[in-house]
């Protein structure tokens, strides 16, 4: 029981750091969409 508990979080914790990077890369991927538009636009 406690192994399974274990693995459970160890499953939760990589769950977590894939979804946060993946939602990092998107943010940033948008962001550096709008930094591109905002210099088209300052020019």
């Amino acid at each position: 029981m406690v192994q399974s508990g274990i693995s459970k979080e160890e499953e939760y914790w990589k769950l977590s750091v894939y979804i946060g990077t993946k939602t990092l890369i998107r943010l940033c991927t948008q962001f550096r969409i709008c930094n591109q538009t905002v210099h088209l636009w300052l020019k």
